[in-house]
């Protein structure tokens, strides 16, 4: 059974080898739900109010689950990782002097917990370098409570509930460039530039140096799509070394290809 839609500004598929079509049926509900969590154009979002007000509480359920994920990708990142980008993201993308904003980044500043959240007057949050992820990780849950052994869910990013699927690493500049087999696993790739933010920059923005990114594509093979999709997208502007590092210290990465500006190939083993 095939579903298509979309979530979160990408395409979104569930491939279900092993329940009827009826265990799809709340998928679209779900989806809405999360894009009422984690959207930026919706003005009544979770993630919005929170920007507009800077003060949550009491905290959704879901909402603030992937706040424990962000503080062990950004720790484990050295802070290449961190969602206070928005207001660099926004300037960028208007075209605006970036510097009037660098000092409003900073994971660190913002404050959670089980009952609310607090984030600085000067600050925002985006979640695009993780909530497709997060989505992805949050539909293969709800089918695989309802039984699921073999589906592969696609919202942006990819999880596999049994398996082996076969799945092609892609860059966009050499195209399809590899096969992974993919069991019971996730996978997420990140390119920098997939999309411009000013007709010139990559939207996978260094929120410490504002270097260029060190790679043309990462893809990450993770136990979570949530991990998968935050650590492709902050080793996009982290070295070989440092990636190593990272792979050999975090059990739940499995895998990680990276592709160089120049189009070379290389892939970290965990």
């Amino acid at each position: 059974v095939r579903w298509r839609g979309q979530a979160l500004g990408a395409d979104a598929q569930i491939e279900l080898h092993d329940l009827p079509e009826s265990a799809l049926n709340e998928i679209p509900l779900l989806l809405e739900k999360i894009e009422n969590l984690f959207s930026l154009y919706k003005d009544n979002s979770t993630l919005t109010l929170l920007n507009k007000e800077k003060f949550l509480s009491p905290v959704p359920c879901g909402f603030g689950q992937i706040f424990a994920e962000i503080d062990r990708i950004y720790t484990a990142t050295n802070g290449r990782f961190d969602p206070t980008i928005q207001p660099l993201w926004r300037a960028l993308a208007e075209k605006r002097d970036p510097k009037a904003v660098m000092a409003s980044i900073g994971w660190h500043r913002v404050i959670h917990g089980d009952q609310s959240i607090r984030i600085g007057e000067d600050q925002e949050l985006s979640f695009n370098g993780i909530a497709q992820g997060f989505a992805t990780d949050l539909i293969a849950e709800h089918l695989r409570k309802q039984g699921a052994k073999r589906v592969l869910v696609d919202i942006g990013e990819i999880s596999a509930i049994g398996g082996p699927f076969r799945i092609g690493l892609s860059d966009p500049k050499l195209g399809i460039h590899g096969w992974r087999s993919l069991k019971s696993g996730a996978l997420a790739t990140s390119s920098p530039s997939a999309m411009s933010l000013n007709g010139a920059e990559g939207h996978i923005i260094d929120p410490k140096a504002r270097s260029a990114p060190l790679w043309s594509s990462v893809t990450v093979e993770a136990a979570t799509a949530t991990l998968a999709d935050g650590f492709s997208t902050a080793f996009c502007h982290t070295s070989f070394e440092e990636i190593q590092n990272v792979v050999r210290t975090d059990k739940d990465i499995r895998r990680v290809t990276v592709v160089s500006n120049d189009q070379e190939i290389s892939t970290i083993e965990a």
